[in-house]
C-alpha cells in the first residue's frame, strides 16, 4: 500500500471503531500480538500496523475516557439487571466437534477452519522449509486463534473477571469472530505454501466450498438463529445490555424523569429561571435563599458548578439515584453547572487532531512521490 491508501485505510477503519467499539478492541489485540512476537518484516504489514495505529488514534477521542475513567463507571456491576445477561462460555470440545446444533451452535468451528487449524499446526511443527517461508504468520495466525478459542471456554473466567475490558464483547463466543477472521489468513498462508501443487489447491478449493454443499440451511436468510435467544429487562433504560454508562454513585434508576431538572433540596433556596445548553451539558439557574439544590443528571466529577462570581460550589452525588447535589451558599445567586471535558477528554482530542492530521497529509501525497 501506498502513503496515500496508509491514510484512507486508517480512516476507513477509524470509521469503523466509531461505530462499533468491539472493532477497536480487535485491533488493539493485533497490535500487542505483533508488539510481543516482533515486528514483520514485511513493508506491507508494517504499513498495515501504521494504519491500525492511526486509525486507533483517530477515535481517541471517544476511547480514551473510557478507559481513563473507568473508575467512575460500573463497568463491573450488572445488580441492576434482572435476567438476561449470560455469557454463555462453550466448551472447546464443542466448539470443535459440534454440527451447529443446540446451545453450542453460534460458537460452532466449522470443518474448512478447523481442517485449516489442524494443517497449519502440522506444516509449523513437522515442516522446517515452511517455518522459514511462514514462520512468523503462522505463529500469529495460532496464537491469536488458540487464544480466541480459550476466551470462549468456561476454563477462561478468571480472566473474564480480572480483566474489564473484555466486557466490550459483551458475550464470549463473540470472539469466534476473531478466529475465524485469523484462520482465513492461515488458509491463504496454507495456500501460497501449496501453489505449485495442483491436486493440494484443488482439495483446498473443495474444501472451502464443501460447506456450501452441506450447511446451506446456514446460508440462507432466516436459517442461520443462534440457539440461545439473549434479553434483559433493563429499568435502567440505557442504551446497552448491561449497565456500564452509569456513574459508580447510582444504585438505583430513575424509572421515569424528575418533575423539574433542578429542585430543592433543603433549606429556603428557591429556583427559578432554568436555562438548558449545550445539549444538556451546560445548566444554568437564578436561586433566592440558601441551601442545597438537586439537578437531575448522574454525578461525575466532571461536573463544575459555579455562582455568578466564578467560584466553585460545592457538588457531590445525591440519593441512591446518584444525581448532583449543589450547596447555595449566597441568599440570592446565578449558578452556572457545566460538564467540562477531563484530563483524559483533553488528550483523547489532541491525539485525534493529530491522527487525522496526519492522515490528511498522507491522502495528499502525490501518486508520483509514494
Amino acid at each position: 500500500p501506498s502513503t496515500r491508501n496508509v491514510g484512507v485505510a486508517a480512516v476507513i477503519l477509524g470509521s469503523l471503531i466509531l461505530t462499533h467499539t468491539l472493532t477497536g478492541v480487535m485491533t488493539a489485540g493485533i497490535l500487542i500480538l505483533y508488539l510481543t512476537i516482533g515486528l514483520p518484516k514485511s513493508e506491507i504489514v508494517r504499513k498495515y500496523i501504521l494504519s491500525m495505529l492511526l486509525a486507533l488514534g483517530i477515535t481517541a477521542f471517544s476511547l480514551a475516557p473510557a478507559i481513563f475513567e473507568k473508575h467512575y463507571i460500573q463497568y463491573e456491576n450488572n445488580n441492576l439487571l434482572t435476567r438476561g445477561y449470560i455469557d454463555h462460555p462453550v466448551a472447546l470440545l464443542a466448539q470443535l466437534t459440534n454440527q451447529g446444533a443446540g446451545e453450542e451452535k453460534s460458537a460452532y468451528l466449522g470443518i474448512t477452519l478447523r481442517s485449516v487449524s489442524i494443517v497449519l499446526l502440522i506444516l509449523a511443527v513437522g515442516s522446517p522449509k515452511f517455518r522459514e517461508k511462514h514462520g512468523n504468520q503462522a505463529l500469529f495466525i495460532l496464537i491469536a486463534a488458540t487464544t480466541g478459542l480459550y476466551l470462549i471456554t468456561p476454563s477462561s473466567a478468571w480472566i473474564w473477571e480480572r480483566v474489564i475490558y473484555l466486557r466490550y464483547f459483551q458475550f464470549p463466543f463473540r470472539l469466534l469472530t476473531v478466529v475465524s477472521v485469523v484462520l482465513c489468513l492461515g488458509l491463504s498462508v496454507v495456500s501460497a505454501y501449496y501453489r505449485s501443487f495442483k491436486i493440494v489447491m484443488i482439495l483446498l478449493t473443495v474444501l472451502v466450498i464443501a460447506p456450501l454443499f452441506y450447511g446451506r440451511s446456514y446460508y440462507r436468510p432466516l436459517g442461520y438463529q443462534y440457539g440461545t435467544t439473549y434479553s434483559v429487562d433493563d429499568p435502567c433504560r440505557t442504551t446497552t445490555w448491561a449497565d456500564e454508562y452509569l456513574s459508580k454513585w447510582t444504585t438505583q434508576c430513575l424509572l421515569s424523569p424528575l418533575p423539574s431538572l433542578v429542585s430543592t433540596v433543603s433549606g429556603s433556596v428557591v429556583v427559578s429561571d432554568i436555562q438548558v445548553q449545550a445539549n444538556g451539558r451546560n445548566i444554568s439557574f437564578k436561586t433566592t435563599g440558601v441551601g442545597e439544590v438537586q439537578v437531575a443528571k448522574y454525578y461525575t466529577p466532571e461536573w463544575i458548578a459555579r455562582d455568578n462570581t466564578g467560584a466553585k460550589l460545592l457538588t457531590t452525588p445525591y440519593s441512591d439515584h446518584g444525581l448532583i447535589k449543589v450547596v447555595i451558599g449566597r441568599h440570592e445567586d446565578r449558578v452556572q453547572i457545566e460538564m467540562l471535558p477531563s484530563m483524559a477528554s483533553r488528550w483523547g482530542d489532541l491525539i485525534s487532531i493529530i491522527s487525522v492530521v496526519i492522515c490528511v497529509v498522507a491522502v495528499r501525497q502525490k501518486r508520483s512521490e509514494n
